[in-house]
């Protein structure tokens, strides 16, 4: 029994990386000099499959950088059209009050209707979904429920 202790501190730190599993180090020692040999061996396959699933998840975590960039820039241009027609809208306003307050009216009403244009299409969707009218009834030739007794 006390052959298979650890005879140093060091065995349970190698045991509990999260490589020690992959490098066949979450049992005992090696005995002998070829399991050390074997062991040894395949690290430099290890070592490949790990620089090649980081190198993949770097090319992913780029192309998600560069991604959020380009949408950064989109709506950042976005953001200044919606500055620049805020400056001009407080332009008319003061300039031409009664102007302002007419289209400010007639955006509202033209919000509301197309407010009310998209509840009633999803309503129509919720309605098509749900819809009951497509059921057919068996046909002479195909059996129906039984009962049996």
């Amino acid at each position: 029994m006390r052959a298979r202790t650890p005879r140093r501190p060091h065995g349970k730190t190698v045991r509990s990386s999260k490589f020690a599993e992959r490098l066949g180090a979450t049992g005992y020692p090696p005995r002998k000099a070829h399991e050390l040999g074997e062991r040894l061996a395949a690290l430099p396959r290890h070592a490949q499959d790990i620089d090649g699933f980081n190198e993949r998840t770097s090319a992913s975590l780029h192309g998600d950088a560069v991604k959020a960039g380009e949408h950064a820039v989109y709506w950042s241009g976005h953001a200044r059209l919606a500055q620049a027609e805020q400056a001009q809208r407080q332009a008319i306003a003061e300039k031409f009050p009664q102007l302002h307050e007419q289209e400010s009216s007639a955006r509202a009403v033209e919000q509301q209707r197309q407010a009310a244009a998209a509840a009633a299409e999803q309503r129509r969707q919720t309605a098509a979904q749900y819809d009951h009218t497509s059921y057919t009834a068996p046909t002479p030739t195909q059996s129906g429920p039984g009962m049996s007794l």
